[in-house]
C-alpha cells in the first residue's frame, strides 16, 4: 500500500488572541489523517499562547520566541518541518473546508513542485473570491495560504528576510523562473482575513514595491521582464490611487463594494 503523504501546516502568529483559535481549529479538524501541525509564535504577550497550549496535544511542534519578522518565523517553521508538502495558514486565516487537504491530495501530483488554488477573502469591504491564475501566469499573483509547496523545495530556498512585505511573492517567483512545475486546482483552499487599516494600506504599497524589486532583481529575459514589471507597476500605481480615493471618500468606496456584492 502506498504511503500517505505527510502534509505540514505552519501557522505564524504574534499577539493573535482574537483569531488564533479559529485557525487552529480549521487545521486540527481536517479529515486528512497525516498532518504535521507547527505553530511559530513571536513571543506573544496577549494570551495567544494560552490558546495554543489548550490544543497542545493536537500540535506537532510549537515555539514562542522573538523573531526577525514574519518571514523569519516562516523560515523557522520550514526548518523543523518533516512533511512531504508545506502550506502556511497564518493567524486569522483558515482552510475553506474540513476536507480540503483530502481534496487537494486526491489529485495526481506526480512531478509537481507547487500546487495551488483559489481563496475566499473577508474584509470590512465585504467578502469576495480570488480565483487562481493558470500556471504560466502565476507571476501575476497568488494567495500564499492557498499554495502547497514540496517540503524539499522550501528547505532549499527559504524566504528572503530582507524583503519585508512580499517575500512570499519573491519565493514563488524564483520557483517560477527556475522552472519548477506548478499545478492549478479549481478549488477554494483558504479563507483569509484582510484587516483594512492605515497600516495595512501602507503595507500594501510596500508589498507592491517589493514585488517590483523582486521582478527586477530576478530578471531573466528581457521580454518577460518588461511584461511582468509593467503589469505590476500598473498595479502599484492603481493601488496608490485607490488608497488616496479611499482616504478621501471612504463611504463612496464602501457603497461601491456593497453594490458589487449585491450583484454577485
Amino acid at each position: 500500500m502506498e504511503k500517505k503523504l505527510k502534509i505540514t501546516v505552519i501557522t505564524v502568529v504574534y499577539n493573535g488572541i482574537d483569531y488564533i483559535e479559529d485557525t487552529i481549529l480549521s487545521v486540527i479538524n481536517q479529515d486528512y489523517s497525516n498532518i504535521e501541525y507547527i505553530i511559530i509564535d513571536g513571543k506573544s504577550d496577549d494570551g495567544t499562547m494560552d490558546i495554543v497550549e489548550k490544543y497542545a496535544t493536537k500540535i506537532s511542534y510549537w515555539v514562542s520566541e522573538s523573531d526577525n519578522g514574519i518571514y523569519d518565523a516562516m523560515n523557522k517553521g520550514i526548518k523543523v518541518a518533516t512533511g512531504d508538502w508545506i502550506i502556511f495558514m497564518n493567524c486569522g486565516d483558515y482552510f475553506f473546508s474540513s476536507d480540503i487537504i483530502t481534496q487537494v491530495f486526491s489529485q495526481m501530483l506526480i512531478g509537481i513542485d507547487v500546487v495551488y488554488g483559489g481563496a475566499w477573502v473577508r474584509s470590512m469591504w465585504g467578502e469576495f473570491q480570488i480565483n487562481p491564475c493558470i500556471p504560466k501566469n502565476i507571476w501575476k499573483g497568488f494567495v500564499h495560504q492557498s499554495v502547497f509547496v514540496k517540503c524539499e523545495v522550501c528547505k532549499d530556498m527559504l524566504f528572503d528576510v530582507d524583503i519585508k512585505a512580499a517575500s512570499d511573492y519573491d519565493f514563488i517567483y524564483k520557483l517560477y523562473i527556475g522552472g519548477k512545475r506548478f499545478q492549478m486546482l479549481d478549488l477554494i483552499i483558504s479563507n483569509i482575513l484582510y484587516i483594512d487599516s492605515g497600516f495595512s494600506s501602507v503595507n500594501e504599497i510596500v508589498s507592491k514595491k517589493d514585488v517590483l524589486y523582486s521582478i527586477f532583481r530576478n530578471r531573466h529575459s528581457r521580454k518577460k521582464f518588461i511584461i511582468h514589471y509593467s503589469y505590476h507597476l500598473i498595479a502599484y500605481l492603481r493601488k496608490c490611487m485607490l488608497i488616496i480615493i479611499r482616504s478621501l471618500f471612504p463611504n463612496v468606496i464602501l457603497q461601491i463594494r456593497r453594490y458589487r456584492d449585491c450583484k454577485r
